[in-house]
């Protein structure tokens, strides 16, 4: 038998979902650690848009809705409606499982060319906790004997409300080191070989996509700002630096499968960036110019040189996104005050002197955040396009653990604290009176009435 061991992405349950360069990373790097250590490795992601069983699968069943490809490897994922849980009853959009049919998940288990000695498995989004509690269930009833061990976002910060809905044998929380991943793997019963003991000397990485229409990869990890609304301090508390060469090799290796655009996941890409970025980049456009880059997490505005707009305009920086948040003076100083207000402007000059149109620009303003008006919301809209950018709303997400949190869950008529799903940031509306439907799709038009981009 070898020392074989499955990761599984679950599929999701949401009213929306989109790939937009989403990839389970922490899985991806959990894959890599343990190719390190000698362990054979497969990867079931239930949001592989690009997977042929499931193609298949889709193509036999008219409930399900095909995997779309769209601009940039983006595109969206399987999808096939089901039942909406009590509380979304009188919710006005529809409800989706997105990924894989729960029949194909069952069909791939059963396919394994041995039994696994264990199922490592992640659980991203707080609010997407019945997809893997379904998930897990599914591998228990296909796998009885092979423990299920649960990592990510989610167990990370509702370890309780992990351990009692997902079904788990073991619940993981916060990072893995090599170090936590023995002492887990040992604490299932498992006992790696001496082999899988010793870390291997090369650069391994693990991106086990046969179709992928894109690349994902970090610089590094954690961020050095602590925003009352985000949770990448108590996900990830030190901020650490890759090494540039392995994350160079990463990328050079994936455009020789012809990849070509990639998503930085880096919650601060920017920050101390003549000792990374500027590095990376510059190798990149002496040897690899023909790629493209996009920032989904978003970058800090205030970190914009000319040097760095030049950089990025020059291997290829095809959609920039930035964290802004709102141009509000008190709440901006509240959330984290990411820049001053009367820099705005002249950063955005920076990029379109290096030749960014302001469509590629992409300012995300949040709106739902606790005391926030939706006036408010429209003068940030207004200051964000005066300003020569593109505004792109995202809807504010309660997540545990924050300042924010707190707040919203004190003003809000629902607790969303006994039911993570209405964390959700497209269940605003349920949330905050203010925020309605009506309000949030209003706001929508408003931003996206001239948008070319």
């Amino acid at each position: 038998m070898r020392n074989f061991i499955l990761l599984v992405n679950p599929f999701v349950y949401d009213v929306t979902a989109y790939d937009c360069w989403s990839k389970p990373k922490g899985l991806l790097e959990l894959g890599a650690m343990l190719k390190r250590f000698e362990f054979e490795v497969e990867l079931i992601d239930c949001l592989y848009k690009e997977d042929e069983d499931m193609t298949v699968f889709a193509a036999s069943d008219p409930n399900i809705e095909k995997s779309t490809f769209k601009r940039f490897g983006t595109g969206r994922f399987f999808r096939q409606q089901v039942a909406k849980p009590d509380f979304l009853k009188g919710f006005p959009r529809r409800y989706y499982r997105f990924g894989f049919h729960p029949d194909l998940l069952r069909r791939k288990l059963s396919r394994l060319s041995e039994k696994p000695l264990a199922v490592l498995m992640t659980g991203i989004m707080t609010y997407w906790w019945r997809g893997v509690r379904d998930t897990i269930a599914i591998v228990k009833e296909s796998l009885p004997d092979v423990s299920v061990v649960l990592g990510g976002i989610y167990p990370s910060l509702l370890p309780d409300h992990a351990k009692e809905n997902s079904g788990a044998d073991l619940v993981v929380a916060g990072p893995v080191s090599k170090e936590k991943l023995l002492a887990i793997l040992t604490s299932i019963g498992m006992k790696p070989s001496d082999g899988a003991q010793r870390e291997k000397p090369k650069n391994e990485f693990y991106y086990p996509y046969e179709k992928a229409t894109y690349g994902v990869v970090s610089t590094s990890e954690g961020c050095y700002r602590k925003c009352s609304y985000c949770a990448s301090q108590t996900l990830r508390p030190k901020f650490i630096g890759y090494d540039i060469n392995r994350v160079f090799a990463e990328i050079a290796q994936l455009s020789k499968r012809d990849i070509v655009d990639f998503a930085f996941y880096d919650d601060a890409l920017l920050y101390q960036k003549e000792y990374r970025v500027v590095p990376l980049l510059t190798k990149i456009a002496n040897a690899l110019p023909e790629l493209r880059f996009h920032t989904p997490n978003g970058m800090h505005l205030e970190m914009i040189d000319a040097h760095i707009a030049d950089l990025m305009k020059t291997c290829g920086f095809a959609t920039l996104r930035f964290g802004f948040e709102t141009s509000d003076p008190d709440l901006l100083s509240r959330t984290g005050n990411k820049l001053e207000l009367g820099r705005f402007e002249e950063k955005i000059n920076i990029l379109k002197k290096a030749g960014f149109s302001g469509d590629q620009i992409g300012i995300y303003v949040m709106i739902g955040l606790p005391g926030q008006s939706i006036k408010g919301v429209e003068k940030s809209l207004a200051f964000v396009r005066n300003c020569g950018a593109s505004a792109h709303i995202t809807e504010y997400s309660p997540i545990p653990g924050t300042p924010e949190y707190t707040k919203a869950l004190r003003a809000g008529p629902n607790d969303f604290a006994a039911d993570p799903e209405l964390q959700n940031n497209s269940l605003l509306p349920l949330r905050d009176p203010v925020f309605t439907f009506d309000a949030c799709n209003s706001l929508k038009n408003l931003c996206y009435a001239d948008r070319k981009y």
